[in-house]
């Protein structure tokens, strides 16, 4: 059976929520349909307490400026880099530049030079910024309108950032009682990011933490999804399948960028000693933060996801006085009396930039697995930056069996991941991957039309099955789809779907393209259950498969395999161009010198040719993590064609022939009927939680109907919030007065008495 193959990239514009959504969502036309790079994240001001602080001094830790300051230097440090060092078009700054006295002159230099501005970052829900800028802040109504009207496409939104991580660590974890639902967790969450959204306008990035990407997306006030990566954050891999699945599920593009801080310090330039600084209570230098090699795996890892901005958060340059008779040369550039020093950081940027620019589009990912998670699921990875339990989703509940198998899956597509921050060594980050890149995290609103992008789905136990959920799956698997189904799953299809003729026909043994796996998929392991969360441990592992279903995953995942990496300790990702083109990356993530072969399906590989990367960064002693963190370890194979040397990754163009797969159509959402109306009945208690609680009704309503009586008992302030609420989802309402207008008890229009009508 050939293999299926969606060569299609998410075009939000092609999505029917594209014109109702309460934020215009990034399209490739207005990115200039061209992968974008972000730079310049803070500019020089006139404020006495800032404007002597490097570029790349520690930006989070900066005081507010003076009340009525001036940004300065504008041209010059836009032309520094953006136009000179060419680091990126996309400008990045923290949110004080919006109260900058002279703001409006930045958004005309942006408007001129078609650059773009995006993400304004350092919200902090909750707290008053005091010695850092940190904080809660409104933004103004007439700044907010000159980005819009001055900018338009190319004003990329206020920064959502890494929101999903503080509301866990304030919100999710502090509550009392908790609540041992699924649905009122998401109730919470989303109540939650409201609030927040409508501080940011509506209009935001979100630049995740965890992997809640699902519930902003569908919010409609998202206009891009994507991660930060590294510090202390989440595995790459795993991270941007939920990134990637989000991403196609709401019609939204994607995006990714590194970061110089880890979990103990960041990578300061300014600092030249090979042992950081530690006088500021954590650790600053060249040696510190993030590896230069983490640093350039990640970036160009991301490259291959389709990822439309890149870039890093900072550390491109360093500043010192400019001397007389300093030139701006490949590596400098003067501002005034001040240069700016291109560091191994800036030239990792520059030289991904050149390598896009000469390169282009390297076809697209190969990911042709859904696994399918219950909508309300609220999973996490089992350890995290933002907590010291272990193995909860939404923050605050025990994994159940779904939640385990999850985790024994991505330990399967990508062992050790849920050691990514915790390890010195920058272990987990990014990871093997013995199948490849190729899954995408779906949840169960998913329409059918995006479930048909693929080749192979997976569904989770404790994913309630309804009958609308049935039927995409008997859609998908009637068109060639394979499906396999963890047995507790079943357990959670309701009533209805049980009843339902393609229930038998898909789980009664009768559809060829269906496995169901084992009842029992989990076995315990010896591991204690007193969990510790330790840097530099391992956490137990309670459960993982059982033979027979980690074999029938890993024949699944095997079968899908286009073009691969042949060494199971090397990470690969798989860009497909046309039947004979391909781009395979390929990053050796481990501490030994490996080598492999590059093989194929079927056919024969023509030729692999390595693009040059060319950053000339692989000598100095910050391209590895410190050598007292570093363990060499021996090879899993010492035989091969290909060679990567420990932390080292390559791009190899890759020509084969007699590789036959089937190209799937184009497959976008199909629009709701707008004339269609729901009722809600006499009986629910909130309009805005039914909706919650039932996330597909947009795919088919374009409104609701309420009863009078529901707006009569209704408060004044809750009518507004709910009005918000559907106004944000573009659900229109009809109100339904039939049983009201009684004449007695409530509601009269007979003027036999002329008080009581007028009061009707």
């Amino acid at each position: 059976m050939k293999n299926k193959v969606y060569l299609h990239l998410t075009e939000p514009e092609e999505y029917p929520e594209f014109t109702r959504r309460a934020a215009r969502a990034v399209t490739r036309a207005a990115l200039g349909n061209t992968i974008q790079f972000t730079s310049l994240r803070i500019f020089p001001t006139n404020s006495s307490n800032v404007k002597d602080i490097g570029e790349a001094s520690d930006t989070g830790s900066r005081p507010m400026p003076d009340a009525n300051y001036l940004l300065r230097e504008i041209d010059e440090t836009i032309e520094l880099y953006v136009d000179y060092f060419k680091l990126g078009r996309v400008l990045w700054p923290v949110y004080p530049t919006l109260f900058a006295g002279n703001f409006k002159e930045l958004v005309d230099k942006c408007v001129e030079k078609g650059l773009y501005l995006y993400d304004f970052w350092g919200y902090v829900p909750g707290s008053k910024p005091s010695n850092g800028i940190w904080g809660e802040y409104g933004i103004p109504e007439e700044t907010d309108a000159c980005l819009r009207e001055k900018l338009g496409e190319h004003f990329l939104g206020y920064d959502n950032g890494e929101q999903d991580g503080r509301y866990i660590h304030a919100s999710a974890e502090t509550s009392v009682p908790t609540i041992d639902s699924r649905v009122m967790q998401y109730r919470n969450f989303q109540a939650y990011f409201e609030k927040l959204n409508d501080a940011m306008q509506n209009h935001t990035v979100t630049l995740s933490s965890l992997t809640y990407l699902h519930y902003f997306a569908r919010e409609g006030n998202t206009i891009m999804l994507g991660a930060e990566t590294a510090q202390a954050l989440p595995s790459n891999p795993m991270w941007f399948s939920f990134i990637r699945g989000a991403s196609k599920q709401y019609g939204l593009l994607n995006y990714g960028n590194a970061s110089v801080w880890n979990r103990w310090g960041y990578k300061d330039y300014h600092i030249a000693s090979e042992q950081p600084d530690t006088s500021k209570g954590y650790e600053a230098g060249r040696t510190a933060g993030t590896s230069l090699s983490l640093l350039r795996r990640l970036i160009y890892n991301q490259y291959m996801y389709n990822c439309d901005i890149l870039g890093f958060e900072g550390g491109w340059f360093t500043t010192s006085e400019a001397s007389d008779g300093d030139i701006n040369d490949e590596s400098h550039y003067i501002v005034g009396r001040k240069k700016y020093t291109l560091t191994p950081v800036g030239v990792i940027a520059r030289r991904c930039g050149e390598f896009v620019l000469e390169h282009g589009f390297p076809g697209t990912l190969y990911t042709p697995v859904a696994i399918i998670a219950g909508f309300g699921c609220g999973w996490m990875p089992p350890r995290q930056l933002y907590s010291p339990a272990v193995y909860r989703v939404w923050g605050n509940l025990p994994y159940s069996e779904g939640d385990y198998a999850l985790h024994a899956l991505f330990s399967m597509l990508f062992p050790g991941y849920e050691n990514s921050g915790f390890y010195r060594d920058e272990r987990g980050f990014l990871t093997p991957t013995p199948y490849g890149e190729c899954a995408d995290v779906l949840l169960s609103d998913v329409r059918a039309e995006i479930l048909a992008r693929y080749d192979t789905a997976i569904l989770l136990s404790g994913t309630e099955i309804d009958i609308e959920l049935l039927h995409k799956l008997r859609s998908f698997t009637d068109g060639g789809g394979k499906l396999l189904v963890f047995a507790g799953a079943l357990d959670s299809a309701t009533d209805g779907a049980k009843a339902d003729a393609s229930f038998a026909a898909l789980f009664g043994g009768c559809c060829a393209n269906v496995k169901i796996l084992d009842a029992d998929s989990l076995e315990r392991t010896d591991d204690e259950l007193n969990f510790r969360n330790n840097v530099n441990e391992d956490i137990a592992r309670p459960y993982r498969f059982k033979a027979e279903t980690a074999a029938a995953l890993d024949s699944a995942l095997s079968d899908v395999r286009l073009i691969w990496a042949d060494n199971p300790a090397l990470q690969y990702t798989l860009c497909v161009k046309d039947e004979e083109n391909y781009t395979l990356f390929v990053a050796n993530n481990t501490l030994a010198e490996e080598r492999f072969n590059i093989a194929a399906c079927r056919g024969e590989i023509v030729s692999a040719e390595a693009e040059p990367i060319g950053d000339g960064v692989e000598s100095l002693p910050e391209f590895m993590p410190r050598a007292e963190f570093v363990h060499y370890t021996e090879p899993v194979r010492t035989s091969g064609k290909y060679t990567l040397k420990p932390y080292d990754c390559r791009i190899y163009n890759v020509r084969a022939k007699g590789i036959s797969f089937e190209t799937l159509p184009k497959s976008n959402p199909s629009p709701r009927d707008d004339r269609l109306y729901l009722s809600l009945g006499y009986e629910n208690q909130s309009a805005k939680n039914y909706l919650l609680a039932h996330p597909t009704f947009a795919h088919h309503f374009g409104g609701m109907l309420l009863p009078a009586e529901y707006l009569d008992r209704l408060g004044t302030e809750a009518a507004e919030r709910e009005a918000h609420y559907f106004k944000l989802q573009n659900v229109k309402i009809i109100v339904d007065f039939t049983r009201m207008i009684n004449h007695y008890p409530d509601l009269t229009i007979i003027g036999n008495f002329p008080a009581r009508t007028a009061a009707s």
